[in-house]
Order: C-alpha cells, then structure tokens, then sequence
C-alpha cells in the first residue's frame, strides 16, 4: 500500500487536470437532491483552494459556517460573504467570532485530496481536522466532497484518523463503514 505523502503527491498531480467547475457543480447538485441535506439547517463547508472541489455554488437557505484556524486549531465561524480574508496559509477565512456550540452543525463538509471508500481522506498533512473532527457531536454528519477519480480503495490510517459518514463524487452519494486502525 502506498504511503500517505504518496498518496498525497498522486492526488496532488492528478486534481491540476481536472474540471473543477464542472465536478463542483455536479457535486452540489447531488448534494442538493439529498434528503439528509435538505433536513439540515446548520452547515458547515471550507473555502476552497487548489483545485479543491467548491461548494460556493450552494443556495443561501441554510445557516452557513466556516472554518478558522485559531492557536493551530479549528475553529468554527458564520460564514458571512462580506467578512472574509486571508487567514493562515492564505486561505480565505471569516473575521468575525467563532461559535461556542459545536453541537449545532448538523453537517461538517471536509476538504480533502482524496479519500477512500471507508471514509477516510488524505489531507494536506497538517492535521487541523484531525483535530477538529473528534470534537464534533456525534449526532453530525460528517462529508468528503471529493472527486470520483479520486476515490480510492484504501488509505493507510493511523489511531486518530476520523472517518466522515458519507462521501460525494460527481457520480454517487456513498454511506462509508469504519475499517479501524492498525497501527
């Protein structure tokens, strides 16, 4: 099995030629014809950057937040369209306050270069959801966006990797299943 700064470089190398405009709305009109998402009222995405799948294009009837990285953790802010500006690693982030209640979101959309059928992704190696995901309710739901090329059959985990409920290609909505760690 390739390691995951392997898997890291492939899904790097392969996301510079795909049709990030066409996958994110293909995407996002999945999302919107998805019960569990049409249920939600709290939801939280990320701003996209490098040729991550973007769910900008989502309609404003839900309340929307996004992430903020604070003393290296994430934390959880409004998002609100006027409020945004380049936070840590220049990635576009909201001024305003992070939220106290976690519990509220009732879906976490998470960034990732890929991931696999299990649920678990390949993130940029910081480990900021890492992280954040432990924290969340368990009551939320957890989402990779991710292109369908980008689907892989496993990814190497570790004890503290958290895997997301669902995934979303621009092909089908997948319910993931727990495979546990063995290292």
């Amino acid at each position: 099995m390739a390691t995951k700064e392997e898997l890291r470089q492939l899904a790097k190398s392969k996301r510079k030629f795909a049709d990030v405009t066409f996958s994110s709305k293909k995407i996002v009109s999945q999302i919107l014809n998805w019960d569990k998402y049409k249920a939600a009222k709290n939801v939280m995405i990320y701003y996209p950057i490098k040729q991550e799948i973007s769910l900008l294009g989502l309609p404003d009837d839900k309340n929307f937040f996004l992430p903020k990285v604070i003393d290296n953790e994430i934390e959880v802010c409004p998002f609100l369209k006027d409020s945004i500006s380049a936070g840590k690693y220049g990635i576009p982030e909201p001024n305003n306050t992070p939220v106290d209640d976690l519990d509220m979101l009732d879906i976490v959309f998470i960034p990732a270069l890929a991931a696999d059928r299990w649920g678990y992704r390949i993130g940029y190696g910081c480990g900021y959801y890492d992280r954040f995901l432990p924290r969340l309710n368990k009551k939320t739901t957890k989402i990779i966006p991710v292109y369908s090329e980008l689907l892989l059959d496993d990814i190497p985990i570790e004890y503290h990797d958290v895997n997301a409920d669902f995934i979303v290609t621009e092909k089908e909505i997948l319910s993931t299943s727990i495979r546990l760690a063995v290292n």
